[in-house]
């Protein structure tokens, strides 16, 4: 095998269609990019695959690892299987509709990023044309490219970063150091395997990952280019976003591991949605990464946001605002001013962001990525 630039990560399971759509558009990459490539697929689907669908894939990228598990496991052990099949300096987990930029080889052949852990960046968003729109908060339409606005280049505290996520509920990530859609030095990544099977112990992966790595000291560098694109697809959770079913009961989402579920902290909503399955994560894994957290989760925010945008699970959010601990009321009051202050303002710029003209969006086929990236 070559030697690669970095290895892009794709954990999958039971979307080969999605998959080699997503994988077909990469084609339109530079050969030379594409060399420089490893390309691992860590697929934990339990239908049938075609191997001459996998044949596709290796015509397109000269280093490609792909294993197939039918054994069901978490996505916490799918995402171990995909870091333990790399073998690139730098790496990146995506998802199977999302996309990887190819300036990425050129950013890290030619800047001088050796001396920091990880690379943070704001990525673009695509929605594929499978996408539903029912959502108000999502600005796009299907097939369209929504462009990022850029970050300021610098290097970037991962504590204050995290510190910022703590008090708005957990609910962002911003410029917290990431493994997903972000780039990390192997040898920084592989610190996060525990247990003698070495496996992440994760919640939600990218809130998890982006936690760890905060509270690891490392070195961040935020640049203004935009590395890789977020996709959104039919049942993918983008693609639940846009459609307003990005929900559903705990005992219902098999995909996280029990000991997540047994473990979800009461003061969290008990169900499983964007809004809640990030702080509960962190809490998650701070308990069993013995993390020390920078200060403590605004959980008035989390109680907010999910009242205002998935009020159907009022009975959850009340039944955690009673399970607050006398040690949390004192921040709880203190926050509520400022969580509901910020959820109004947010509504209302999030509206002016929605109405304002479409110069960010761009209505494109898969192929036509890499000319406006």
């Amino acid at each position: 095998m070559e030697q690669t630039v970095f290895s892009v990560i794709i954990p999958t399971k039971n979307r080969h269609n999605q998959l080699l759509k997503t994988i077909d558009a990469h084609k339109f990459w530079p050969q030379e990019v594409r060399d420089k490539v490893e390309l691992v697929i860590a697929d934990n689907s339990d239908i049938s695959v075609n191997e001459m669908d996998i044949l596709k894939i290796t015509n397109i990228f000269n280093n490609v690892i792909y294993k197939n598990e039918v054994t069901q496991m978490t996505i916490s052990e799918n995402f171990s299987r995909g870091l333990k099949m790399s073998n690139s300096k730098w790496i990146i987990f995506i998802g199977d509709d999302d996309f990887f930029m190819p300036q990425i080889v050129e950013f890290l052949e030619k800047k001088n990023v050796e001396n920091y852990d990880c690379i943070v960046y704001n990525p673009h968003k695509y929605y594929w044309d499978t996408c539903v729109f029912l959502n108000e908060n999502v600005k796009g339409s299907p097939s369209a490219l929504v462009k990022a606005q850029p970050w300021k280049e610098e290097i970037v505290d991962a504590e204050y970063e995290l510190r910022k996520s703590l008090i708005n509920g957990g609910l962002t990530i911003e410029k917290m150091p990431r493994l997903y859609h972000g780039l990390v030095k192997k040898k920084i990544a592989e610190k996060l395997l525990l247990t003698e099977d070495q496996e992440l112990i994760l919640g939600s992966p990218d809130i998890s990952m982006a936690t760890i790595l905060s509270c690891m000291n490392l070195r961040v560098l935020a640049t203004s280019e935009s590395l890789s694109i977020y996709g959104a697809s039919e049942g993918s959770g983008g693609g639940m976003t846009t459609s307003k079913t990005h929900a559903t009961l705990l005992e219902k989402a098999s995909f996280l591991s029990n000991s997540f579920r047994s473990q979800w902290d009461k003061r969290i909503p008990g169900y499983w949605s964007e809004y809640t399955v990030f702080p509960a994560s962190i809490i998650y894994v701070s308990q069993m990464y013995n993390l020390i957290l920078p200060r403590k989760i605004n959980f008035s925010a989390i109680h907010l946001t999910c009242l205002l945008n998935e009020f159907h699970y009022n009975k959850f959010v009340l039944s955690s605002i009673c399970s607050l601990r006398p040690t949390d009321l004192i921040n709880y009051i203190a926050l509520s001013p400022y969580s509901l202050i910020r959820k109004i303002f947010g509504k209302f710029f999030r509206i002016i962001y929605n109405n304002k003209g479409n110069d960010d969006i761009l209505i494109i086929q898969p192929a036509e990525l890499f000319k406006h990236s």
